[in-house]
């Protein structure tokens, strides 16, 4: 028996009604894969059809999922989709012993705006004692977050999808196997972190890069920068290293100049595409490029970003790789806002072109 006075939750300054039933079937169902109860019925916002949706809010430690724009607590979309009942005169909330907010365990629900106060649990959709069990193998292409994955041997990271390649510009060489992106870059892209220090990129890159970028107009943030380079309705092809030179013969191919810029200010995508949504062909701003990794509207700035030598920062550079401190040095000068990438935000719709 439940006590019989219930403290109920007040409502939300930033209380918005729910979606139709109907438009969340379309888009989610529910999962007992994933903490926050949900996953993906259809490829959108940069995720896959079987992803998780939704991530974490820092401050209330809840799982929230951003539908047309709006946020919204995914543990109120689990309910909705349980039972059938829209939530909009409801408190939704976890049951005492589920302190991380597992939306695959119970939830309690109240109503709001009724005197006598009905309470209805819900039994969890899967076992507490399945949580944290063996999980299932990873999913090709998917990133798989590994703790000291640079320790582990080639035959453990083969496991995970992973292996150790050809070094991307910012020094990585941990791959997925399928898609050939970096395991570190990934990690930058979801924290949402634009920016790049030509004196700490890979000695392979480095050079080639500085010339690269003198052929881009740099402007404000918020405008299109100015590609000057061969091209009829977009910039040409540049011969560039690329992740194929680890099982070619060649250590540089043709690649796309938008995506040789968004490699460098933001991370090796290995053969994902990268789309341009200011529209123009000839804008060379890494603000206005995404990727399927981008988790977030873009920052309001590069940071770092320099594009010139400095001869301090690379005798720096040579020292730190002289010591194997390269990652250190270069975290130095990054902002602190790597995250981990189930924290990260959603991503706005957008569309891929080739």
């Amino acid at each position: 028996m439940y006590d019989s006075v219930v403290r109920i939750p007040p409502m939300p300054r930033n209380y918005k009604e729910m979606p139709p039933l109907w438009h969340l079937e379309s888009q989610y169902k529910l999962s007992v894969r994933y903490p926050s109860g949900l996953e993906w019925l259809v490829d959108k916002a940069g995720y896959n059809q079987g992803d998780q949706a939704g991530r974490i809010h820092k401050k209330t430690g809840h799982y929230i999922v951003c539908i047309d724009g709006q946020e919204y607590q995914a543990h109120r979309i689990v309910y909705y989709l349980r039972t059938g009942l829209c939530p909009d005169e409801h408190a939704v909330v976890h049951t005492a012993a589920n302190e991380d907010k597992d939306n695959r365990l119970g939830l309690k629900s109240c109503l709001l705006k009724s005197k006598n106060t009905t309470i209805v649990e819900l039994e969890p959709m899967i076992d507490p004692k399945l949580i944290g069990a063996s999980p299932e193998p990873p999913t090709p292409g998917l990133f798989t977050y590994v703790k000291n994955i640079d320790s582990l041997s080639e035959e453990e990271l083969k496991t995970l999808n992973y292996y150790k390649g050809y070094p991307c510009a910012h020094g990585h060489t941990i791959r997925n196997i399928q898609e050939h992106w970096c395991y570190h870059c990934a990690i930058k892209i979801q924290s949402n972190v634009c920016g790049f220090d030509i004196n700490f990129l890979n000695e392979r890159y480095k050079y080639k890069y500085f010339r690269l970028w003198e052929k881009v107009k740099i402007g404000h943030p918020d405008e299109c920068w100015q590609i000057n380079a061969p091209g009829k309705v977009s910039p040409r092809r540049v011969c560039f290293p690329s992740y194929r030179a680890f099982y070619s013969d060649q250590t540089s191919e043709n690649v796309n100049f938008h995506k040789l810029l968004y490699q460098c200010a933001w991370g090796d995508v290995g053969f994902l595409s990268v789309t341009r949504l200011c529209g123009n062909p000839w804008c060379g701003n890494p603000l206005h490029m995404f990727s399927r990794w981008n988790r977030g509207l873009p920052p309001k700035r590069l940071e770092p970003f320099d594009t010139h030598f400095d001869a301090q920062k690379l005798m720096a550079a040579s020292s730190a790789i002289r010591l194997q401190k390269t990652q250190e040095l270069i975290e130095r000068d990054y902002k602190p806002s790597i995250a981990h990438p189930c924290e990260v935000n959603d991503v706005p719709d957008y569309h891929e072109d080739a």
